[in-house]
């Protein structure tokens, strides 16, 4: 009978945490949501409730305990809210915002998530929670992957927690549909290539989620080196072995990136592996220690755009506009006692002055990817080989386009580009009517088909044309 009463109690605060100041629940409507709980889990024994005057003490106990608070509604009759949320609206609105613009999970995935955070942020924050809800289903959101990788993402952390090797294949782009997604294979076998890594971390840069690992097939000569892979490149048939993974000591990377850590830390790192039952608790408690002391932080700093190869890390001497300095701080993630920048008696052509500080940076694909994009704002002095490399390419760039302007146009046809316009924007409406989000149709062929075909007829073109 006590634990009848325990249960129904539990039950009675499942049914509170369903209510905000929009929608209460009267003692009547939590009677009810009780019974109905009960029945749920119990549907061969008899039905239980809980009387009106029980209802009141048990959320006159919980706003005692300074656990929950369960406010009365103006009007009594009205009953009873919830009014203290995990997370308010602002806190929402960024997980919300990250949610939606992440390339790594699916819109199926997206909007399942996001339903979660029902009842769980105040009235202002389902507004927001609303909102963001109609855009997901309004129009999937192309950038995102069909598939499911939240499951990937789980075998990822498993095999990260347990120290364990991770074996999957790797796609070579992404593409929405399933058929275009082609496996990494060898170039000289035409053979599916599987990688076997040593997983470390999982990481969120540019909407891409990514994993940080050791392949033995990206190791070269000098020793063992991290990789990065896209998990939203990665196969579904990610899967753990039974091979302990190999520690991030091993690593080239580990030497610059480690954190020198206090003695009282090290004593507690003693302490746990005498704890520790067998050799392999010992080694997984090791690698541990290892991947917290590792420098995380920077190594992304450094290694821009998630780019990463054999590049050595080089120190830059860069001259950037003063106005520019907040930006390049965010950009490498340094502050004033991180950055050494001094002015100098030099200016740009528009007269403002210029700034002189030294970056270290991987001199690879994201290095150039970066000084590229902000040429009017920076220039490399030293070392000379960087910008040397640095001018190639831009005089490259520049080449293309003299090349373009003396040979044939090809302008822009701005009457069949409206055209186009209108027959993409129906196409949206009419996929919006049919209320048929292109994610589900992954696991209705047929219906997938219809819709492919109907959509390919309204915008005229071939259905499935690759590039």
């Amino acid at each position: 009978m006590a634990a009848d009463k325990s249960i129904l109690f539990l039950l009675l605060i499942d049914a509170l945490k369903n209510t905000n100041r929009e929608h209460p629940k009267t003692t009547k409507d939590l009677i009810q949501d009780v019974a109905a709980a009960w029945q749920e889990l119990y549907p061969d024994e008899s039905p239980a409730t809980i009387s009106p005057s029980t209802v009141g003490r048990h959320i006159k106990a919980m706003n005692k305990s300074g656990l929950y608070h369960i406010a009365t509604c103006k009007n009594a009759k009205e009953g009873y809210y919830c009014d203290r949320f995990t997370f308010e609206a602002a806190e929402f609105s960024i997980i919300a915002q990250a949610l939606y613009r992440s390339v790594a999970i699916s819109t199926d995935e997206t909007r399942a998530i996001l339903k979660k955070f029902l009842n769980n942020t105040d009235d202002l924050g389902e507004d927001y929670l609303d909102i963001m809800m109609k855009q997901i289903q309004r129009t999937s959101p192309r950038r995102k992957p069909a598939r499911a990788t939240l499951p990937v993402i789980k075998t990822i952390l498993d095999a990260i927690w347990a120290q364990k090797k991770l074996r999957f294949t790797y796609y070579e782009r992404h593409d929405r549909d399933a058929d275009n997604m082609k496996k990494r294979s060898d170039k000289e076998t035409g053979k599916t290539i599987q990688y076997v890594v040593s997983p470390y971390y999982l990481v969120w840069n540019m909407d891409e989620c990514y994993l940080i690992a050791h392949s033995e097939r990206h190791d070269n000569a000098n020793g063992k080196r991290l990789s990065h892979f896209k998990v939203s490149l990665i196969a579904d048939q990610a899967k753990l072995t039974y091979e302990p993974a190999c520690s991030i000591k091993e690593m080239m990377e580990y030497r610059r990136y480690t954190i020198k850590r206090t003695i009282p830390e090290y004593q507690a790192m003693r302490e746990y592996a005498k704890k520790a039952s067998s050799e392999e608790d010992k080694h997984r408690i090791s690698n541990r220690a290892a991947l917290v002391k590792f420098s995380l932080d920077r190594y992304m700093r450094e290694n821009l755009f998630m780019f990463h190869d054999d590049s050595p890390l080089v120190d830059i001497r860069l001259y950037f506009r003063k106005s520019f300095l907040g930006t390049l701080m965010a950009q490498f993630n340094l502050d004033r006692y991180t950055i050494k920048a001094y002015p100098t008696d030099r200016t740009f052509p528009d007269g403002e002055k210029i700034i002189s500080a030294i970056i270290t940076v991987q001199a690879n694909e994201g290095l150039y990817m970066w000084l590229s994009l902000q040429c009017n704002n920076v220039m490399v002095v030293e070392p000379d080989s960087i910008r040397s490399k640095l001018k190639k390419r831009l005089e490259k760039s520049l080449q293309a386009i003299n090349e373009y302007e003396k040979g044939p146009h090809d302008p822009i046809d701005q009457k069949q580009l409206e055209e186009d316009k209108k027959k993409i924007a129906f196409a949206d409406m009419w996929k919006e009517m049919m209320d048929i989000p292109s994610d589900k149709n992954q696991d209705k062929p047929e219906l997938k088909k219809k819709s492919d075909i109907m959509l390919s007829a309204i915008l005229g073109i071939t259905p499935k044309s690759k590039i």
